[in-house]
C-alpha cells in the first residue's frame, strides 16, 4: 500500500523496556519511522516506563506517538491505549495496583481504548461495559473474518519484536539469558512473524482517535510550611549566629541575605527546607552525615542550616556555582550519610510526605560490550580461554562496533565462532537487561506520584517508572541519600573513642596526619587509597589543609597532565607566572595553574567585569568548547579587560590561559568537603590507631584481601592481633588496651548465624569447658565440621587445653553432648580429655593461614631474629639490609639482553615488600617457591616514589 495514505501504523511494538523480550531501541524504533515515512508509531510494553522517553523523542522528529499498555488481568491478555494524557495518568495508577482485577479496572477506565486479542474474545461483552470504546485485534486474516462477525471495531495489531528478519533470530537469545540456559538446552523459535513489517490493513481507525499531550514542566515541589521564606530566612539568620557565636561580621550577612533573596526568587525555599528537615531528622537520631557533597558546599545558608559543614567563605566558594540565577535549574543538594543507617532516613521521609508521594528512582543495568561478548559466548558454549583470547582486545570505554580494531580482528577472522559471538554480541550490546534501583535516587513530590509517572512495587520497595533525567525534566524533585561507608568507620571509631567526642573540633594542623599523607600511609582513607593516588602524594608532599584539597582535584584525568610541573612548584619553588598582580591570590592557591571552576570565574569577575553568575554561563560553554560562545565571549572579556586596565596582549595571554584549562576544572566546593572528610578520618588514624583499625576492619568482613592488608598494617604500627576467644569475641572487631580481638566472622566458615546462636547461648552463661560448650551448642548451633574449625582457629585456647586434645577426644566430647542432652546431666559423667602435646608451630601457622587468610598468633619469619622488619623499610632508605621473609607471590621474566630477573612479594609479621632480583642474585632462587622462608641481603632503594629492596643474595632456609 502507499504509505502516503496515512493508513497503516505499527501498534504492537515491544521495546527493550519489556525487559529481554525485544531488541527494539527507541531511538532505532524512531530512525526506521523516519526512514519509512511513518508519521505515526505506537508502542505496547508491558509496563509504561518508556512512556515519556517515547513521547518526547517522537515530539522532536514530529511523529505522532501512540502509547499503550500490554497487560494480564485475571489470566486475560488486554493492550490498553489511553487517549489523552488524563488516560494516561489513569494507567499509571492502575498499573500501579499489586492486585489488579477487571472491577478495578472499571475505576481507571476513562480516557482508556481497550482492545483485546484473538484468544481473549471471551471477555468482550464484558469489556464493552468497562471501556467506552473496545477494538478487537487479528493477526491473521483468518482471525479477522471470525472477530468481523463480533464488531466492525477490529485492528490489525501483532506484536513487534525486532525490526528486520536478520535480528529476529535472536530473539530466542533473549529467552535463554532470561532463563540463564544455553543452546543446548533451548528449542529454538521461530520469530519472523514478530518482525516490524508494513501491512495492507487500515490501524488509522484507532489511532485518529488519540491525541495524547504531555503538560509543560510545572515544578512539583512540596510545601514546607506556607510562610516558607520567611521561616527559611529566621533558621538561617539563627543558624549563622549559631555557628559564629553571634559574632557575624557584615560580609556574611551581606551574602546570607543575597543568597536568600535569590533562593525566594528562584523559587526554592521549601527546597531548602525539606533538605533540613531530614538532615535534622539524621542528626537528632545520631546518623553521622558527611562535612558536604558538591557544589551545596558553596552556599552559607547550607552551612548555617546545618546541611553541610563547610564555611563557604572561608574557602572563597562561589554561591553562583551552585545556584546560578542566570540558569534557571534545580538545585542538588546530595547529602551522604552513614551507610547502614540510610534506610532510616529515607523512611522518616516516605512516613512525613506520604508514600504516595516518595519512591525510590529506578535505573536500568544494559549489555556493555565485555559483557555482550560473554553473554553471547555463554549461550553458544564457547571456552572461556577462547572468549579472553577475544576480551583481551575490548576496549570497555568503546562500542563493540568502535572496537574493530586490528588484533580484534585478526582474532575474529582467525576463529569462526567467535566471528559469530562478535557479530551476535553487537546485537544485543546497549540492550536493558534489568531493572534496578538507583543507588542514592529518592523522589518526593507535591502530588500524588502516579498522578504523573508510572511506579513499581516490588516488596516493600516503591520505584519510579521514568529514570533520574526524566523526572527532573518533569520538574519532580531528586534527591541523592548517598550511604557512604567511610562515615561509618568514622562513626564507629567515635563510639569507641568517646561518645561526646566532637569531630568538627579537631585541629586543621595536626603535623601527624600531613606526615600520613607525605608517606602515603593512606590504607583505608577516603578518595587517597589508590596506587596512583599514593605515588602522587610522596611526590606533592601535602603539608596544608588547602594542599588536600588541591590533591583532589588535580588526581584526575587531565589536570594528571600537570602533576610534575605542580610538584615542582611546590617543592622546589620553580618560578610561574600570574600574568598580573591581581590574579596572584586567585593562582597562587594552586600553583599557577587552573585546577578549579571557581578560578576561571574569579578570573573574568576580576579582569572582565563579569558577575558571578555570567562567569559560571561563559565558563560552562568553554569547558563544552563551543566555538560560536568561546569567540564571542573572547571579544568581550578582551574589551571590557582593557577598559579594566590591562593591556591587550595580557587579556589575550589569560583568555588562552582560561581555555586551556576551562575542560578540567574542578568544583572546589566537593574537592574542600571530601578533603575534610580524609582529613578527619587521617587524623584519627594517626590519634586513635587501634580504634580506627577496629572499625576499619568491621566495615570489611568477609573481604579477606583488603582484611589481611589491614591486620597486616595494624600489625606495622604495634597493635597486636587477638584471635577470637569462645567467652569474649562476638560479631565485630573489638579493640582494648591497644590490641584487637577478633570476632567469630573473621574465621572461614563460620556463618552470621553460628555467631547468633553461640552469643545468645552464652547470654546464659559463660562457657566453662569445651565440653560444656558442646553440651550446651552441639547439634541446636554446631555440627562436627564447625567444632573443629572452631578448635583449629584457637577459640577454645582460652579454657586451658590445647588444639590437638581437643580434635583428639572430640568424637568422645560429642557422645557426652549427645547423651547430656537426653539425659539427667547428674547421670552422665563428663569424660576426662587424653591429653597429647599441640600441633607444632608450622601446623599451628597453617591452621591459623586456612581459616583466617592470615597469620594471627605467629608468622613463620617471626621465629628468627630480623634486626630489619618489612614495617621499617622507608627508614632504611640506602642502607643494605638483612631479613628473613616469606614468599608470597613470584614473577620471573627475561630481560631484553636475555638476562634472569625476578620479582618477589614477601612478608615478615610487620608488613609485605617487594624485592627485585637481577641475574647475579638469580641463582639463589632455584629452590624458592610461593610459601618458602627466605633469607635475604639487600639494599632499600626507592623507584617511582616506591620502596623496594634490591637483592645481593637470597636463599631458602
Amino acid at each position: 500500500m502507499d504509505i502516503g495514505d496515512d493508513m497503516f501504523y505499527p501498534l504492537g511494538v515491544k521495546t527493550d523496556f519489556s525487559i529481554l523480550k525485544s531488541l527494539i531501541k527507541i531511538e532505532d524504533y524512531i530512525l526506521y519511522a523516519k526512514n519509512n515515512g511513518l508519521n505515526v508509531i505506537g508502542i505496547l510494553d508491558d509496563n509504561l516506563n518508556s512512556s515519556h522517553i517515547f513521547y518526547e523523542m517522537c515530539k522532536k522528529n514530529n511523529i505522532k506517538p501512540v502509547i499503550g499498555l500490554d497487560i494480564i488481568i485475571e489470566d486475560k491478555e488486554v493492550y490498553l491505549y489511553p487517549v489523552n494524557y488524563h488516560g494516561l495518568t489513569n494507567l499509571f495508577k492502575f498499573s500501579s495496583l499489586e492486585e489488579k482485577s477487571f472491577k478495578t479496572l472499571k475505576n481507571y477506565s476513562e480516557d482508556i481504548i481497550c482492545v483485546i486479542n484473538y484468544e481473549s474474545l471471551e471477555i468482550y461483552e464484558n469489556m464493552k461495559k468497562i471501556f467506552s470504546k473496545v477494538f478487537l485485534s487479528f493477526k491473521t486474516d483468518e482471525e479477522r473474518v471470525d472477530e468481523l462477525s463480533i464488531s466492525e471495531d477490529v485492528i490489525y495489531i501483532n506484536e513487534t519484536l525486532s525490526l528486520t528478519e536478520e535480528a529476529s533470530k535472536y530473539i530466542n537469545y533473549l529467552d535463554m539469558i532470561n532463563k540463564n540456559i544455553t543452546l543446548g538446552e533451548f528449542s529454538l523459535k521461530d520469530y519472523r512473524e514478530s518482525i516490524l513489517e508494513i501491512k495492507e490493513y487500515d490501524t488509522s481507525r484507532l489511532t485518529d482517535l488519540i491525541d495524547i499531550e504531555f503538560p509543560n514542566a510545572t515544578s512539583y515541589i512540596p510545601v514546607y510550611v506556607e510562610n516558607s521564606q520567611e521561616y527559611l530566612k529566621n533558621l538561617a539568620i539563627k543558624g549563622l549566629n549559631r555557628r559564629l557565636s553571634n559574632d557575624v561580621p557584615l560580609k556574611y550577612k551581606e551574602r546570607l541575605l543575597y543568597e536568600l533573596d535569590i533562593i525566594n526568587k528562584m523559587g526554592f525555599s521549601n527546597y531548602f527546607l525539606i533538605v533540613f528537615d531530614y538532615v535534622r531528622y539524621a542528626k537528632k537520631n545520631g546518623i553521622l552525615i558527611g562535612p558536604g557533597r558538591g557544589s551545596a558546599v558553596s552556599s552559607l545558608v547550607s552551612y548555617s542550616l546545618g546541611i553541610t559543614e563547610i564555611d563557604p567563605l572561608k574557602y572563597n566558594l562561589l554561591f553562583e556555582r551552585f545556584l546560578n540565577p542566570e540558569r534557571i535549574t534545580m538545585p542538588d543538594i546530595d547529602i551522604d550519610f552513614e551507610y547502614e543507617r540510610v534506610d532510616e532516613v529515607f523512611n522518616y521521609v516516605k512516613e512525613k510526605y506520604g508514600s504516595e508521594y516518595v519512591a525510590r528512582i529506578i535505573t536500568y543495568g544494559t549489555f556493555q560490550a565485555r559483557e555482550a561478548i560473554r553473554t553471547v559466548g555463554k549461550i553458544n558454549n564457547v571456552k572461556e580461554n577462547l572468549i579472553q583470547s577475544l576480551l583481551q582486545f575490548i576496549d570497555s570505554k568503546k562500542p563493540l562496533k568502535g572496537n574493530l580494531n586490528k588484533n580484534v580482528l585478526e582474532v575474529i577472522n582467525r576463529n569462526s565462532l567467535l566471528k559469530k559471538v562478535y557479530k551476535e554480541a553487537c546485537v544485543i550490546e546497549g540492550l536493558k537487561k534489568n531493572e534496578s534501583m538507583h543507588a542514592a535516587g529518592v523522589v518526593i513530590s507535591s502530588v500524588k506520584l502516579t498522578d504523573v509517572i508510572p511506579i513499581i512495587k516490588k516488596s516493600d520497595i516503591t520505584l519510579t517508572g521514568y529514570t533520574m533525567n526524566e523526572l527532573e525534566s518533569l520538574g519532580l524533585l531528586k534527591m541523592d541519600f548517598l550511604a557512604l561507608k567511610n562515615l561509618t568507620i568514622i562513626k564507629n571509631t567515635i563510639k569507641k573513642i568517646d561518645d561526646n567526642f566532637n569531630l568538627m573540633a579537631i585541629p586543621l594542623n595536626d603535623e601527624k596526619v600531613y606526615n600520613l599523607f607525605k608517606e602515603a600511609h593512606t590504607l583505608g582513607i577516603f578518595q587517597f587509597e589508590s596506587f596512583g593516588m599514593k605515588s602522587f602524594l610522596k611526590k606533592f608532599k601535602p603539608d596544608k589543609f588547602e594542599d588536600l584539597v588541591l590533591a583532589l582535584a588535580v588526581y584526575r584525568p587531565g589536570p594528571m597532565e600537570n602533576i610534575d610541573v605542580l610538584c615542582d612548584r611546590k617543592n622546589k619553588h620553580f618560578k610561574y607566572s600570574t600574568f598580573d598582580e591581581s590574579l596572584k591570590s586567585i593562582l597562587d592557591e594552586t600553583y599557577g595553574i587552573i585546577v578549579y571552576q571557581e578560578q576561571i570565574m574569579e578570573i573574568l569577575r576580576t579582569m572582565g567585569n563579569y558577575s558571578y553568575a555570567h562567569a559560571d554561563i561563559v565558563r560552562r560553554a568553554i569547558s563544552k568548547k563551543k566555538v560560536e560562545v568561546m569567540e564571542s565571549e573572547r571579544k568581550i572579556f578582551i574589551e571590557e579587560s582593557i577598559k579594566n586596565g590591562y593591556s591587550k596582549e595580557c587579556a589575550e595571554e589569560v583568555f588562552k590561559f582560561i581555555e586551556k584549562f576551562a575542560s578540567f576544572g574542578f568544583n572546589k566546593s566537593h574537592s574542600v568537603a571530601y578533603a575534610l572528610l580524609a582529613y578527619e578520618m587521617a587524623y584519627l588514624k594517626v590519634n586513635y590507631k587501634c580504634e580506627f583499625y577496629a572499625s576499619l576492619l568491621n566495615t570489611n568482613i568477609g573481604g579477606e584481601e583488603k582484611t589481611k592488608e589491614y591486620i597486616t598494617e595494624a600489625k606495622g604500627n604495634d597493635i597486636k592481633i587477638i584471635k577470637p576467644s569462645i567467652n569474649k569475641s562476638g560479631y565485630l572487631y573489638e579493640c582494648e588496651n591497644n590490641a584487637i580481638l577478633l570476632p567469630f566472622r573473621s574465621i572461614k566458615g563460620i556463618s552470621s548465624q553460628v555467631t547468633d546462636g553461640i552469643i545468645k547461648e552464652r547470654e546464659n552463661g559463660e562457657f566453662k569447658s569445651f565440653n560444656d560448650f558442646l553440651a550446651r551448642c552441639y547439634k541446636k548451633i554446631v555440627n562436627q565440621n564447625i567444632v573443629e574449625i572452631l578448635i583449629k582457629a584457637g577459640v577454645f585456647d582460652d579454657l586451658g587445653i590445647n588444639r590437638k586434645t581437643l580434635i583428639t577426644n572430640l568424637n568422645s566430647s560429642i557422645t557426652y553432648a549427645e547423651l547430656i542432652r537426653d539425659l539427667d546431666s547428674s547421670l552422665v559423667s563428663e569424660p576426662v580429655m587424653n591429653e597429647v602435646d599441640e600441633f607444632d608451630d608450622g601446623e599451628l601457622m597453617n591452621m591459623e593461614l586456612s581459616l583466617y587468610g592470615f597469620y594471627v598468633t605467629n608468622h613463620p619469619a617471626s621465629k628468627y631474629v630480623n634486626s630489619f622488619k618489612q614495617a621499617n623499610i622507608k627508614e632504611n632508605f640506602d642502607k643494605v639490609v638483612d631479613t628473613v621473609v616469606l614468599v608470597e607471590k613470584i614473577k620471573k621474566i627475561k630481560t631484553k639482553n636475555g638476562d634472569d630477573m625476578a620479582f618477589l612479594e614477601a612478608s615478615d609479621e610487620t608488613g609485605t615488600s617487594e624485592f627485585t632480583i637481577f641475574k647475579e642474585a638469580f641463582p639463589g632462587l632455584k629452590d624458592v617457591s610461593v610459601g618458602s622462608l627466605v633469607k635475604v641481603r639487600g639494599r632499600v632503594e626507592k623507584r617511582m616514589d616506591k620502596y623496594q629492596i634490591v637483592v645481593s643474595n637470597i636463599s631458602k632456609i
